[in-house]
């Protein structure tokens, strides 16, 4: 089953190419908007990546610096906003702590990865599914509440 569904997704993308459809400049961003997506509407979401665009924080090494409450006021359109700052400084420290996370993972086994982002705090499956597939690359399915 494993091989048709691969088999199936190839086709898929070679015959539509990457559609593209996550409004993000970078796998940062997309792996950020992940988080802030969590419990909200995408308007919120959207208004708080363009708070962190604006200072100029949606790169891992710049995002890392602040403290929670300065990313905090910063993600608030988002909701829970004391608990997505504290997630996505994790999510960033884990990212710093693989040097080259994005380069190259699409190839490193998907299960270890996954774990590995669950271990992050704040990051569930649905989460890690989406940073997977949006950001690394790696031929997930995210089930999420709708699915």
């Amino acid at each position: 089953m494993k091989r048709r569904l691969l088999r199936l997704y190839s086709a898929l993308y070679e015959h539509y190419g990457p559609q593209s459809w996550w409004p993000a400049r970078s796998a940062f961003e997309i792996a950020v908007g992940t988080v802030l997506t969590q419990h909200t509407a995408w308007p919120g979401a959207a208004r708080a990546l363009a708070n962190l665009r604006s200072t100029r924080r949606l790169e891992p090494q710049r995002f890392a610096a602040p403290s929670p409450p300065a990313i905090g006021r910063l993600i608030r359109p988002a909701g829970t906003w004391r608990l997505k700052a504290r997630s996505l400084l994790a999510l960033t420290t884990f990212l710093l702590a693989r040097a080259g996370a994005w380069s190259g993972s699409a190839k490193a086994p998907l299960a270890p990865l996954r774990h590995d982002l669950l271990a992050v705090p704040g990051i569930g499956p649905e989460t890690a599914d989406a940073i997977l597939l949006y950001a690394v690359g790696h031929p997930v399915y995210v089930a999420d509440a709708s699915t």
